[in-house]
């Protein structure tokens, strides 16, 4: 009776979870575990919510329970990883990231979250080597090149990092982060006018996401190329990043009495 009883709670917490009642899902999940406590993958289920609602203590107590049901699941280890480095324990994250490939070497992943770890601990060659085996085994894992053209760029290998850079642009076109990362990369490299359309394209699609509103707004204000100088609308950018963050910002303060000193305005 008691594994029927479990059984039918789990499915009703799955019923509850793809609902989006995340809550009570969480408390017939733990009413599972008071019937069976060794039940894997609930204990990976919580893991992941609690991690995801930022409850890193909970969720790390689950992912280490699972590990003691199961200690060769790769999975479970990368899991509890990734709230390690949230924690910034990165050291332990790297023992369990380094096991976990033991386990499952060829999982592009898990060698991708090793060479991020990595990455925090500054070890920027190890964490090459990890982000170019991650796509040796998956050549088109966006993340992994993402994270390779950040290495390339701290190296000062820039034309290598802005070409990875576009083939995660062309991947996932709506990853905001890397439009505004690549666009750095072509302001440092004086592609002012690729710079200016990656800008564009990513306000389009996140028209309140302040750190790109100021750095074009300061592109459009200061590029040398006078074909691309726009005060006028680096005036309404800076304008409007002032509104969202309630001038409060001193950055965006600064940019928009640039722009207004550049149309010869005074605010």
């Amino acid at each position: 009776a008691v594994p029927q009883f479990s059984e039918g709670r789990l499915e009703l917490a799955d019923i509850l979870l793809e609902g989006g009642k995340r809550d009570q899902a969480v408390l017939h999940y733990k009413k599972v575990l008071e019937l069976k406590p060794d039940f894997f993958i609930v204990h990976m289920m919580l893991g992941n919510i609690l991690s995801e609602e930022g409850k890193a203590l909970e969720a790390m107590e689950h992912f280490r329970q699972a590990i003691k049901i199961d200690p060769l699941n790769s999975s479970a280890r990368n899991n509890l990883a990734t709230v390690l480095v949230l924690q910034k324990r990165i050291d332990e994250a790297i023992r369990h990231l380094r096991e976990a490939l033991r386990i499952n070497p060829k999982n592009a992943e898990i060698q991708n979250n090793l060479g991020a770890a990595l990455l925090e601990k500054g070890k920027i060659e190890e964490a090459k080597i990890q982000f170019e085996k991650a796509l040796r085994i998956q050549p088109e894992y966006w993340k992994a090149k993402a994270n390779l053209a950040n290495v390339l760029a701290q190296k000062g290998e820039l034309e290598e990092a802005i070409v990875l850079s576009y083939e995660v642009l062309r991947k996932n076109p709506g990853d905001i982060q890397n439009r505004y990362i690549l666009s750095i990369y072509l302001l440092r490299k004086y592609r002012y006018a690729e710079a200016k359309q990656i800008l564009q394209e990513g306000l389009k699609l996140s028209p309140d996401n302040l750190a790109m509103l100021n750095l074009l707004a300061k592109l459009l204000i200061s590029v040398p190329d006078p074909k691309l100088l726009d005060r006028k609308q680096a005036l309404i950018l800076a304008r409007h990043a002032c509104d969202i963050t309630e001038e409060k910002n001193p950055e965006c303060l600064d940019i928009l009495a640039s722009a207004y000193a550049t149309l010869g305005k005074f605010k």
